[in-house]
């Protein structure tokens, strides 16, 4: 299952990297980036998660 997570507080270990939206597929990472990038990997199976700017804990998943 696909899930696309925007709106929230990103951070990662690349400088200067600004992340808008993360797309998980079965528990792992698949790409992060800019919104429109990442809405264009969207089917209609995949659940979007509008984390609504709250913080979260940190949740640590797998690359690909």
């Amino acid at each position: 299952m696909k899930k696309i997570y925007f709106n929230g507080n990103f951070i990662t270990l690349e400088d200067n990297k600004e992340v808008q939206a993360i797309l998980i597929e079965d528990g792992i990472i698949k790409k992060v980036g800019n919104l429109n990038e990442i809405l264009n990997f969207k089917d209609n199976g995949t659940q979007l998660i509008d984390l609504k700017r709250q913080n979260h804990d940190a949740i640590f998943y797998r690359f690909s």
